[in-house]
């Protein structure tokens, strides 16, 4: 297999609010179906703890077609299992609560990374697309690597954040269009966020899972009662380390629509 998409979650609120239905579907499997469109991706990985409450995501991630990942000391240890029983070789990683994720942008972060010759590629160095979009790219031999060498428990909180921690890294950022949509969140990790989804999906109909980044602000920008509720969740600055040293071109989102 050569590239798999590595969905991390957490657990918490996070996990009620993932199995609550939006237009028929739950988020995870919006995330999940979104996800499953990336462009030459093989298997699709969840992780999770085993507690007793990531069962129910557990459950909705299998009956997705979801390899399911449970075991493992942390987050980064269970990342690095899940990778290692499909033997791939590149991994384009996100979280579970992105139920608006676009797979243009992720094969954008993953040819960023074969065309910059980097170690690492993401979008988040700095972040200047909304909050929701996120996503990296890298080999799996990187993700093992992590595994071993990161000791402290905030670098092992994720798949990611030794990477982008690590100065020695080649890492490379695809630029969003900044211009304040990186202050839109489009994650659903609380009631809030629940709220704005709910009522984009009622915006958006059967098309929900089919609309890009781009039509998806436009929508958010020409709606002030959408506005308005994602406005009780909208990010401030978005903090993360160091800017990467590779950047691109910013990414143009067309919001005529």
């Amino acid at each position: 297999m050569t590239t798999a998409v590595l969905i991390e979650t957490r657990l918490g609120a996070h996990a009620d609010v993932l199995l609550q239905p939006l237009g028929g579907q739950t988020g995870l499997a919006r995330c999940l179906r979104r996800a499953a469109r990336i462009p030459g991706a093989g298997a699709m990985l969840v992780t999770l703890p085993e507690a007793e409450a990531g069962d129910g995501l557990a459950d909705e991630a299998a009956a997705q077609g979801a390899v399911v990942i449970r075991t493992g000391e942390d987050a980064l240890a269970r990342a690095a299992r899940a990778v290692k029983t499909v033997e791939a070789r590149h991994v384009i990683a996100l979280h579970a609560d992105q139920v608006f994720f676009d797979p243009v942008i992720a094969m954008g972060v993953k040819g960023l990374l074969e065309d910059a010759n980097a170690d690492f590629a993401c979008n988040t160095l700095p972040a200047r697309f909304p909050d929701g979009l996120d996503c990296a790219a890298f080999p799996a031999a990187l993700l093992a690597e992590a595994d071993r060498k990161a000791r402290a428990a905030h670098l092992r909180g994720d798949a990611v954040s030794w990477m982008k921690a690590h100065d020695s890294l080649i890492k490379a950022n695809l630029n969003g269009p900044g211009g304040g949509l990186e202050r839109l969140r489009w994650r659903v990790s609380s009631d809030v966020d629940f709220a704005f989804a709910e009522a984009m999906s009622e915006a958006l109909g059967p098309r929900m899972d089919e609309l890009g980044a781009a039509e998806l602000a436009a929508l958010c920008l020409r709606r002030p009662d959408l506005a308005s509720i994602n406005s009780r969740a909208t990010n401030g600055w978005r903090a993360d380390a160091a800017p990467a040293s590779l950047q691109s071109r910013p990414v143009r989102f067309g919001l005529a629509a």
